[in-house]
């Protein structure tokens, strides 16, 4: 199974789990989980290698890291929700982790 395969796979386990819940208060973050690996299995689908998408990944990850510390010590103010972005950010770094992690172990 080559990465893009592994990428899909890893959506299709994440929208069935988000399906099966139903409504949460963390809608956001695991849209922003989802949106986040749909992004990567576009590009792969675009033909950009996997080890290009690898290195943009750990190129991202310091910044959502930052991202979400920022808003855990002053959230952005939304209308939607007072965490509405510590969710989204949050949940584009699990993404980003969870596709660092399969593109590691070899998929």
């Amino acid at each position: 199974m080559g990465f893009l395969e592994a990428v899909e796979k890893r959506i299709d386990e994440k929208r069935a789990k988000w399906d099966a819940q139903g409504p949460s208060d963390f809608d956001a973050w695991d849209g922003a989980e989802l949106e986040y690996m749909e992004d990567v299995r576009d590009e792969l689908m675009r033909g950009v290698e996997p080890g290009a998408v690898h290195e943009r990944l750990k190129a991202e990850l310091s910044e959502l890291e930052d991202r979400v510390a920022g808003e855990e010590v002053c959230y952005t103010f939304d209308w939607y929700d007072d965490h509405h972005y510590e969710k989204v950010f949050s949940g584009r770094l699990k993404a980003c982790r969870t596709l660092l992690e399969l593109y590691e172990k070899g998929y």
